[in-house]
């Protein structure tokens, strides 16, 4: 399945359609890098990405890691094939990433889109 970043409804939302991994992961950095300079919120809609993988993963952190002297990035809307790996890895541990749930809360959650 192809990858695509598409723009979102909101200013510094990007919608993450298809599947992140090895072969695509450079593209979210190419798309996005650009993104890291801005300032304001950088949020990831992931409720259009159906798979992530290892590569996928560190791409994200990657993007984390050039926006780290701004505003952190959220990742929202993710489904549970993509969430799972996500909270395997601890992503919500990640320097400069939050998910969506953790926005005012004292525990990580995780928004949920059914599949």
């Amino acid at each position: 399945m192809p990858f695509s970043v598409e723009p979102g409804s909101d200013i510094g939302t990007w919608r993450l359609v298809g599947e992140l991994d090895r072969s695509t992961a450079d593209q979210l950095i190419e798309q996005l890098g650009p993104s890291a300079d801005q300032n304001g919120e950088l949020r990831l809609d992931l409720s259009g990405l159906q798979f992530i993988d290892s590569a996928g993963i560190d791409a994200v952190r990657r993007l984390c890691e050039l926006r780290a002297d701004r505003e952190p990035i959220v990742l929202e809307s993710a489904a549970s094939a993509v969430r799972a790996p996500l909270q395997l890895i601890g992503a919500d541990t990640l320097t400069n990433l939050v998910t969506d749930g953790e926005r005012g809360s004292t525990a990580p959650e995780w928004t949920e889109r059914s599949v």
